[in-house]
């Protein structure tokens, strides 16, 4: 695959493809100059440094801060024990565009900035 969007559009499980073309586009229109590619075969993006990456699967998106150890979750939506990343799902399109998560991605934006 070349690109992120191939990836998307080649996903056989439709939910999955529309929340990765949902997530795609808000990480676009939310964080100016985010790059993207496929890295360790999961589209990958950078702002500053690694900032998330988006992991399909059949019933569900999990979205990986790269810096969600770092984050506060005062909503509790972030998933995951690892030393730095934590991990949002999404299963349906309003998980998404949930005002909780947006909070919890801009929080992500300050972070990396700050670093």
């Amino acid at each position: 695959m070349d690109s992120v969007e191939d990836f998307i559009l080649e996903y056989p499980y439709q939910n999955t493809r529309e929340l990765m073309q949902l997530m795609h586009q808000l990480l676009l229109d939310s964080i100016p100059h985010i790059c993207y590619d496929i890295k360790w075969k999961v589209p990958y993006y950078t702002y500053n440094r690694g900032f998330c990456f988006m992991n399909p699967k059949p019933d569900r998106l999990i979205l990986g801060l790269m810096n969600g150890a770092e984050m506060t979750d005062p909503h509790g939506l972030l998933e995951g024990g690892q030393k730095l990343v934590r991990h949002y799902i999404s299963r349906k399109a309003e998980d998404i565009y949930k005002p909780e998560f947006l909070e919890l991605l801009m929080e992500a934006v300050v972070i990396n900035e700050s670093k």
